[in-house]
């Protein structure tokens, strides 16, 4: 019955994704960006319901078995024997935990690893197909804001805990507070060439002692469109710099560049006004003020507001609300 049940899991996967990750025919859950940082986000996601097991081992050792349990109810184990769609992404979180219960007892408890499916948003708790399989739990899991980061190749445990680090940093320099533990998120299957996998660790924050002050947030747009393409160099010598100087700079929030039909953006969220003028006229980004009218023209918007926009709402802002950078001829204006 496994091998049968592993053959229908590959046979379906086979059909929706590649080697490549492509991720087309699953349905993600359903979320929103509040900051977009690069290779951290912070993220509004609506009410969830998973189905859920734990498994004991390691966490190389638990996730086939948590995963077949899981796939096994998705494709047909269950009281209506329906076929659940596939909803990405697929959550394991890490507990080490010891029972209590009514009379207490002590004993060696080994770890283990919950892994979690997301449903289909248009099913309920009481619709779904219940799980013949005792092992696995249905929960609704509450809207909650998340923040995230982002990598590419093999989840393993030193990697859960790496990234774990890098993030639990970013939260402490941006003043966000956690208040979950981390889990990890992945959305490829397993045979996905390393590269163009698609992971993630979350922690649930706290985003009411944050988000409450970022009433007059103050957002940066700049667009650059570079001359001659003998000129990236020149570009990113200036840009990459300016951007590390941003993210650790007082005041900043969030700072992410994205490059939209030939317009390099920069995106950048500030508590106040007057933390990003501090912050770019000095160090690398004052350098490349200076620099910048050789190899590139621009414009810049700024405006207060308590939402950080979509990289949409940023290119189309830029265009219809952005000033000119610096003394720029009228056949340069027309190129923007």
């Amino acid at each position: 019955m496994k091998n049968y049940i592993t053959l229908i899991l590959g046979t379906v996967l086979v059909t929706g994704c590649s080697v490549f990750g492509l991720r087309n025919s699953y349905e993600e859950a359903a979320h929103r960006v509040l900051v977009d940082a690069g290779d951290f986000q912070i993220r509004q996601y609506e009410e969830l319901i998973t189905a859920n097991t734990k498994v004991d081992g390691s966490y190389k050792e638990s996730s086939s078995k948590a995963f077949d349990i899981l796939a096994s109810y998705i494709f047909g184990n269950n009281e209506s024997d329906v076929k659940v769609e596939m909803t990405t992404p697929v959550i394991e979180n890490h507990n080490q935990e010891i029972a209590m219960t009514v009379p207490v007892f002590q004993e060696m408890q080994a770890n283990a690893w919950t892994m979690s499916f997301v449903m289909p948003s248009k099913y309920t708790v009481e619709t779904l197909p219940k799980p013949l399989d005792k092992r696995i739990t249905l929960t609704t899991v509450p809207s909650k804001t998340v923040a995230v980061i982002r990598f590419r190749g093999f989840i393993s445990e030193d990697t859960i805990r790496l990234k774990t680090k890098e993030l639990k940093q970013w939260l402490k320099n941006n003043k966000w507070t956690a208040i979950s533990k981390p889990y990890s998120a992945a959305y490829d299957p397993p045979w996905t060439i390393p590269f163009f996998r698609r992971n993630e660790i979350h922690i649930e924050i706290n985003s009411d002692n944050h988000i409450s002050r970022n009433d007059d947030m103050y957002i940066s747009i700049t667009g650059l469109k570079i001359k001659r393409n003998l000129d990236l160099p020149r570009f990113y010598w200036h840009a990459i710099p300016s951007l590390q100087q941003a993210k650790t700079a007082e005041g900043n929030i969030s700072a992410s560049i994205q490059t939209i039909n030939g317009i390099r953006h920069t995106l950048t969220v500030w508590e106040s006004e007057q933390h990003m003028r501090d912050f770019i006229y000095s160090g690398s980004h004052l350098n490349a003020i200076k620099a910048f009218h050789k190899f590139a023209i621009g414009k810049t918007y700024g405006y207060n507001s308590d939402e950080v926009p979509t990289w949409e709402k940023v290119h189309s802002l830029w265009k219809e609300k952005g000033k000119v950078y610096g003394v720029m001829s009228e056949t340069d204006e027309l190129k923007l």
